[in-house]
């Protein structure tokens, strides 16, 4: 129902922002919250221009990280709510 999505993945063909751009064409519905520990403003505001959610800065605490995601589960519900 939601995905974390670090923006650096060793190993990949793809960064994490190729891959928000593959699940907003793909899953625009399945809401995606970022997660970086390189990132810069810059990489946040493409992030949320791509579609993602939110972004999270590492490190996080557990507590922030809950909170993003309780808030991004209660925003696609509601709004899953006004469609019907």
């Amino acid at each position: 129902h939601l995905i974390l999505l670090d923006i650096w993945l060793e190993g990949s063909n793809m960064d994490g922002l190729g891959i928000l751009e593959v699940l907003a064409k793909t899953h625009p519905n399945v809401p995606v919250i970022m997660i970086s520990g390189h990132g810069t403003i810059e990489t946040a505001v493409n992030s949320m221009k791509l579609g993602a959610y939110d972004y999270v800065e590492k490190p996080f605490t557990p507590d922030n990280l809950i909170l993003k995601v309780k808030r991004t589960s209660e925003l696609t519900r509601l709004k899953e709510e006004n469609k019907e």
